[in-house]
């Protein structure tokens, strides 16, 4: 008794697995459970204390106000909320009648008007390379937390009880309205696996690059994020990279000779100003070369990504030494490479303000799959895994 918020209630055991975001101290919005009617409700509290406000019903009991809501089963016992603005509030939330993950967007300040998407876990989930098998358990509640940019690019991490694993999902548009089921349906989960190696499928197709035609040809891929993104300097650390490469040979005669170097540049666009950290040896292909080969180098220092911030990109670029008659067709997100794609290892990066990963993608063809191993040097403040490799052809 004695609740202050307008609809709450005065018998039910409510506020477990809750989760607040405040936009200024007059203005946080909690995302929480109400045990009694297994439903997930959200307080806007619109003074600093919370004496004022309002409770809404979203998810899992009569009344509740998203669009494709459930009014019968359990909803949003785990959940995380973050505000892009008053109006635009996203909730991840665990479907725990479906052992699915659901992202509630919010259309209104009280969130009286939105929708609800499933994500990942059961049938009829809208990401990209989702599950339709249960990432969660009758005795185990996944754990999720969300993190958006803008309103429209949102990345929520979360357990995967079946798999024991921690996954990713980079959700890439916003609702288009009240009502609509536009949010998250076009984007991707990013499964990161006992090894720490991370496999983000950004779409199951089949991208390929013809390498090794002329003596001096380059084949690079920057990242769209930008280093360092805190205000001190990032790095590249040391210890052994390792290019894992996948292809088909279509060498005839002749020898193919090149290398690999990883850095970082300062034009994004085509990536001419470079700063390497470590290169190869010259790799000898032939037509009896088989694929996969691994191409180690060993960097014996770390080389400083310095400040200003976010005025560097990261790069990873093959070059031809001397051309064969003939040329390899690098595959990545080969289907038919038995999991051998084309992935690099990175020992360590070390990022002020957030960490990020990079994932291969081309703007001028299909997204693509990468692997990259991540040891992490240090996290600060929060983390955010973000980034994709776009191609210079």
């Amino acid at each position: 008794t004695g609740c202050s918020l307008t609809d709450c209630s005065t018998a039910l055991t409510v506020g477990f697995g809750n989760s607040m975001y405040c936009l200024s101290n007059t203005s946080c919005k909690i995302a929480y459970y109400d045990q009694g009617n297994t439903a997930l409700l959200l307080a806007d509290c619109t003074n600093d204390v919370c004496t004022t406000g309002s409770v809404e019903i979203l998810d899992g009991e009569a009344g509740c106000v998203l669009t494709g809501c459930s009014t019968t089963t359990a909803q949003g016992n785990s959940n995380s909320i973050y505000c892009p603005t008053a109006s635009d509030c996203k909730i991840a939330y665990y479907d725990p009648a479906n052992k699915a993950l659901r992202m509630a967007d919010c259309d209104s300040a009280d969130c009286n008007t939105g929708t609800t998407t499933l994500l990942d876990g059961a049938a009829g989930c809208s990401l990209t390379n989702c599950t339709t098998s249960a990432i969660g358990s009758s005795t185990v509640t996944t754990q999720n937390s969300i993190y958006c940019i803008s309103s429209t690019d949102c990345k929520i991490s979360y357990y995967d009880v079946n798999l024991t694993n921690l996954k990713f999902a980079d959700c890439d548009n916003a609702d288009d309205g009240a009502g609509s089921t536009g949010n998250c349906d076009s984007g991707t989960t990013i499964t990161i696996d006992g090894d720490k190696k991370i496999n983000a499928t950004l779409g199951a197709v089949t991208t390929t690059q013809t390498f090794g035609s002329t003596a001096g040809q380059t084949y690079t891929l920057v990242s769209d994020v930008e280093y360092p993104t805190g205000d001190d300097n990032g790095s590249l650390g040391t210890g052994t990279y390792t290019l894992d490469l996948n292809f088909t040979n279509g060498i005839t005669s002749g020898t193919l000779t090149w290398n690999y170097e990883v850095g970082y540049c300062t034009i994004s666009s085509d990536c001419s100003s470079k700063t390497t950290h470590v290169t190869s040896a010259n790799q000898n292909f032939t037509s009896a070369t088989t694929s996969p080969q691994s191409i180690t180098v060993v960097a014996g220092s770390s080389l400083t990504i310095p400040t200003p911030k976010e005025s560097k990109w990261l790069y990873i670029e093959l070059e031809v030494v001397t051309a064969a008659t003939g040329t390899i067709t690098i595959n990545m997100n080969n289907t038919d490479a038995a999991g051998a794609d084309t992935n690099i290892d990175i020992p360590a990066l070390t990022v002020p303000e957030f960490i990020g990963f990079l994932v291969p993608a081309a703007p001028f063809l299909p997204k693509v799959v990468r692997n990259f191993r991540a040891k992490w040097n240090r996290w600060r403040r929060r983390r955010r895994v973000k980034g994709t490799w776009k191609q210079k052809l």
